[in-house]
This record gives C-alpha cells, sequence and structure tokens, in this order.
C-alpha cells in the first residue's frame, strides 16, 4: 500500500513541477529579487543535502544538453 501512495505523490508532484514552471518563470522575470531568493533557498538546501560528484556531473550534462536543445529549436 505504501508504494502505490509513494507512486502516486511522486506522479503528482511531478505534475505540480510542470504546471507551476512557467508561472515560476514569470515571477522570476517580473521580480529579480524573488528569483534570487529561490536561489539562495536552493543553494542552502544543496548544502545541507550534498550530491555524489557522479550525480552533479550527470545533471549538468543533461543541462547542457536541455540548454543545447532549446537553442536548436529556435
Amino acid at each position: 500500500m505504501q508504494n502505490i501512495i509513494n507512486t502516486l505523490v511522486e506522479k503528482w508532484d511531478w505534475w505540480i513541477y510542470h504546471q507551476a514552471y512557467h508561472s515560476l518563470k514569470r515571477m522570476c522575470v517580473r521580480n529579480r529579487g524573488f528569483a534570487y531568493l529561490i536561489q539562495l533557498q536552493l543553494n542552502d538546501w544543496i548544502k545541507e543535502n550534498p550530491m555524489e560528484q557522479s550525480l552533479v556531473e550527470a545533471t549538468e550534462q543533461f543541462y547542457k544538453a536541455m540548454v543545447e536543445h532549446k537553442q536548436n529549436a529556435v
């Protein structure tokens, strides 16, 4: 039963992320201080929850691929 609940929560979280992304982006464009506040909070979270170097590198490669794809799509 707990596996089902965990799966539902994970799917819900991803759905919320996709729904909120564009709204958060607009909010950050309108208020750069808000964007910086989010950055500071995320920096603190990352310090408190360190990642393995391999995950850092894989995530950076994924991000670079996203940026390249976005540039090629325009």
